[in-house]
Order: structure tokens, then sequence, then C-alpha cells
């Protein structure tokens, strides 16, 4: 799905494109149901820092939590990294977007959500659920500071998938993904933790919003 962001496109962070509507989401209280925080998920580097929004019957959020990189999988040992994130909903408006760069670590805090605009009462929701997924992607800024524009920009340090068929069952789904290398062999470079969340599972009828 496209190759590495510009150096200049990453040079101050932030989410691509509309995804700056998602980023850092709103603050309010976790939506009504079984849900588990995704800020208690054991593997998270630190807590959450952006606390969990309402969510809607129509909204996906999707928390990018934090990375454990092998201390040798990068250039630097304290690398400057980002995440990339793609996923295709049906009639969604937000599709790809990116946490800030976290410096100087080999174990990124990220702690970033972004809330994912879908249809559910469309038909062909349940299929792209059952058998789609979100590809995520961790890069590595060579050089920060006025050197990053004559560098040779980010490079892909590793990505992984995760599939969404869970969450026809379930309203959170929390992992621990293991990193693809960037050059498609060799080690993994190490492990991103990430959840998504839901109002209610996809195969589960939410209950109608509160009268205003």
């Amino acid at each position: 799905c496209g190759g590495a962001p510009s150096s200049a496109a990453v040079a101050g962070g932030g989410a691509t494109g509309s995804a700056a509507q998602a980023h850092h989401a709103a603050s309010g209280s976790a939506a009504a149901g079984n849900q588990t925080p995704c800020a208690s998920h054991g593997a998270a580097p630190t807590a959450l820092r952006v606390p969990p929004p309402d969510l809607s019957a129509d909204q996906l959020r999707l928390v990018i939590i934090g990375a454990h990189l092998r201390p040798n999988a990068a250039p630097s040992p304290e690398p400057h990294t980002f995440v990339v994130w793609r996923l295709a909903l049906p009639n969604s408006t937000l599709t790809e977007g990116k946490t800030d760069i976290v410096r100087r670590t080999a174990q990124p805090a990220y702690s970033t959500a972004f809330v994912v605009p879908f249809e559910r009462r469309r038909g062909s929701t349940a299929n792209a659920f059952a058998h789609r997924r979100a590809t995520l992607e961790v890069y590595v800024v060579p050089h920060m500071g006025l050197r990053r524009f004559v560098s040779s920009g980010p490079h892909l340090l590793g990505k992984a998938d995760i599939k969404l068929a869970p969450l026809l069952t379930q309203a959170t789904l929390a992992a621990d993904l293991q990193l693809r290398g960037g050059g498609g062999g060799g080690d993994s470079p190490g492990t991103l933790s990430v959840c998504l969340q839901l109002a209610a599972p996809i195969n589960v009828t939410p209950p109608p919003p509160p009268p205003q």
C-alpha cells in the first residue's frame, strides 16, 4: 500500500489527510458494554495518555499503544520512529493515518487513538470485518532537525497485520503483533502493541443512542 512517506511529510508527525480530525480522539468515558479499556493491555510500555472516547455504533477505535524494538534492529540503539496504519472499511472517510514521531527510544510509547467511521448497517460491513485486516508499519527517521531535509527520508523497519474477524463477536481486540522485517526476511525487529474497540460486536445490534 504505497512506499515510505517522504521526510518532509513526517517532519511534524501527526495524522495524515483526514486522519487529523481523528488524531488524539476526544476525551470522555468508555462506551457502554463489557469493553476492557485499551490502556489496561499488559504489553503497553506506558499507560495510555489518550482517554477513551464515547464510541457510536458506526465507529471503530484504533489505538497504537507502543512497540518493543530489538536493540540491533534499527540503525541506532535509540531510534526515532513512528507508525503508519491503513484500513479500508465500507464507506469510510478515513483509511490511513500516522502517529507522531517518538524520539530516541527502542521502546516507543505512541499512545495514540484514531476513530475510524464506517456504516455498520451497510450490507457489506460484516463481510468486510470477516475478511479484512489493518496494516501497521513502523518507520525509522534517520535524522531530525535540519538534517532531515538532506537525508534519505524515513525507511520501513517492520510491518504487521491484524485481522478484524474477532470483532464480529467481541467489542475489544488487543494484540502484541510480531513485526516482519522491512526487507521481508531475517529476524523480527520487535513487537507492536495495538487495540481495536467497538461500541458493540459487529454481529450484535447496539442499543439506540440516548435521546438528546
